[in-house]
């Protein structure tokens, strides 16, 4: 496995580019967003799909300027085995169908500001954290 790490800038964009990605496997937004205030959500859900037939891991960590809900778009990765959302300023219920994630092993989601109730997935391997 490479590591194919780009530096963040001070106001971090995704890039179309990143989408033309076919083959991306995982993909970590890591210490991005720390001016107050951006969204993950700038980039619109069929952007994302394009990246549902392969992509396995998604980590959005450390990242205290991103606030809003749980983007709509994480539960049409349907391959994801990992989910991490964790130290961020997210808030909100989470999306009950985060239970479409079928193939997901492992689901962490502390250090946001989350409401509700985890949805029942029926699994005989999970990890969650919260």
């Amino acid at each position: 496995m490479r590591d194919n790490s780009l530096a963040c800038t001070e106001i971090p964009v995704i890039r179309p580019q990143l989408f033309e990605l076919k083959h991306l496997k995982s993909l970590s937004l890591f210490n991005c967003f720390t001016s107050p205030n951006q969204y993950l959500t700038s980039v619109s859900d069929e952007k994302w799909l394009d990246l549902s037939n392969n992509l396995e891991t998604l980590e959005i960590r450390s990242n205290p300027g991103l606030i809003g809900e749980l983007p709509s778009f994480i539960t049409s990765l349907t391959n994801l085995q990992s989910l991490v959302v964790l130290e961020n300023r997210l808030t909100g219920s989470l999306p009950e169908n985060l239970a479409k994630l079928t193939r997901l092993r492992r689901l962490v989601l502390s250090g946001n500001r989350f409401t509700g109730r985890i949805p029942e997935v029926k699994k005989y391997y999970f990890q969650i954290t919260t």
